[in-house]
């Protein structure tokens, strides 16, 4: 318990400066001359593409998996930033805050889900089926955000 206490808060500083990273590697690109949009999808990219590790961390040793958690808390993290953000590059300022208010909404309904979701999962299938989802979910996701966010809207 004791060891697990000393290691537990690392996903939690990984996911924070995941969070601060992705922002601030997308914004190094804008005040390089990057479209925002385009620069916001290539920082999402290798957060999608390292999403996949999730689907070794129930089989690792102790601290590789620690150490997994952590690439996949800050991967999630630096891939949300730059989600989040994409509102408002896409949409005309009048129309952010409703699109924000519709993220908002979106993601704690998700949130609300997943939670039942994962439970429902992890007691008919184990934590390894977790895993796995958590694996296809972003690159899924951005394949999708590529497909359907090209260019800003217009007022």
């Amino acid at each position: 318990m004791t060891e697990m206490g000393m290691i537990a808060w690392m996903p939690y500083l990984a996911a924070d400066v995941g969070a601060i990273g992705g922002g601030w590697l997308s914004g190094r690109l804008v005040a390089r001359g990057w479209d925002p949009i385009r620069a916001r999808l290539a920082v999402m990219l290798p957060f999608a593409c390292l999403m996949p590790l999730s689907l070794f961390v129930d089989r690792a040793e102790s601290w590789v998996t620690i150490a997994l958690i952590c690439v996949v808390t800050f991967s999630h993290m630096a891939w949300k930033t730059n989600q989040n953000t994409l509102t408002n590059d896409v949409y005309p300022k009048a129309l952010i805050g409703t699109a924000s208010g519709m993220l908002a909404f979106g993601t704690g309904l998700g949130g609300t889900l997943f939670t039942w979701l994962t439970g429902w999962i992890v007691e008919s299938f184990g934590y390894g089926a977790v895993f796995v989802l958590m694996s296809v979910l972003h690159p899924i996701s951005y394949v999708v955000t590529r497909w359907l966010v090209r260019r800003p809207l217009t007022p």
